[in-house]
């Protein structure tokens, strides 16, 4: 993984740039740790390990770790080793549904945001409780670069990205307009290659999942 002392070397060829002059390595480095956690955010390419946790009985809502940004970045949810549905408030309410009261065994999720926090509902609401019942895959953002010798994330193949996003943030910071809207365009190239290999990967995994059903089926 690039490191952020080479990702500062990186940014500055780009700027024209080699040493601190209109822009500091601290201003630099501002940009550089925002524009992984864009990539992160914009392509959901970093795939966090699963989280497990225990599953309350009579407890709809669980709150999501604070690595995970939101409901959005949920890739799967697994409630004793079955595969939940994810689903949406209105969707089970008009089948009759009342996410709020109907008990049972979870076979859907979906997401809420509740004083400030982003949670993960089960429905029906959980009629046992489970110790470490609860299996959630998801994707995080990158984590900030302090140290020089400290690594990006974001994986080498994409790393192009975190430099154009910074340098893009770097020429508006300068007003140079047209030279930003350039790295800008790059930046999004990188991300659109990111996100086509997160989506082949997914449907992939679903493929894969399919079959396995089909076997496990006899067809």
């Amino acid at each position: 993984m690039a490191t952020l002392a080479e990702l500062l070397v990186d940014v500055r060829t780009e700027l024209a740039e080699p040493v601190a002059g209109y822009w500091t390595d601290a201003q630099l480095t501002g940009y550089i740790n925002r524009a992984a956690v864009d990539f992160s955010v914009d392509t959901g390419i970093l795939q966090a390990p699963p989280m497990q946790a225990n599953v309350v009985a009579d407890q709809a809502g669980y709150i999501l770790p604070d690595e995970c940004p939101g409901p959005q970045a949920i890739v799967r949810v697994y409630h004793n080793g079955n595969e939940l549905t994810p689903t949406t408030v209105g969707a089970l309410a008009s089948r009759g549904a009342k996410p709020h009261e109907d008990t049972g065994t979870p076979k859907n999720w979906y997401g809420v945001t509740h004083g400030g926090n982003n949670c993960l509902m089960l429905y029906p609401i959980p009629e046992q409780a489970l110790v470490n019942g609860l299996v959630l895959w998801f994707w995080k953002v990158a984590a900030d670069m302090a140290a020089p010798a400290d690594e990006c994330e974001i994986p080498d193949e994409y790393s192009p990205g975190v430099v154009y996003g910074a340098t893009m943030r770097g020429f508006i910071a300068k007003k140079e307009v047209e030279q930003a809207g350039v790295y800008r365009g790059w930046y999004q190239e990188q991300a659109a290659k990111a996100k086509a290999w997160v989506r082949a990967a997914f449907t992939a995994g679903v493929r894969d999942g399919d079959a396995r059903s089909r076997r496990g089926s006899g067809l």
